[in-house]
């Protein structure tokens, strides 16, 4: 029981929460790896745009260098303004 604790001791709050739901400790785990997005108005374009050509080089619609070229190229006319 979580009273049995120590008032405020994490590791007691996270055993018992794992214990209840012990899918959750993927997904704890995940989060100690995690970083943020970048706090940019253009990010969404960005992502866009390098998912294009990501998507052209598995498609074989060009080679790896000219998609990375290319999502390098479209992400510098985004941040440029």
């Amino acid at each position: 029981e979580i009273s049995a604790c120590l008032v405020g001791s994490e590791m007691c709050i996270r055993d018992r929460v794992q214990e209840a739901r012990p899918h959750l400790a993927s997904v704890y785990e995940a989060l100690q790896h995690a970083k943020f997005r970048p706090q940019l108005k253009e990010w969404p374009q960005i992502t866009n745009a390098v998912g294009i050509e990501l998507d052209n080089a598995i498609q074989n619609a060009k080679s790896v260098d000219q998609a990375l070229a290319d999502a390098q190229a479209a992400v510098e006319r985004l941040l440029q303004g």
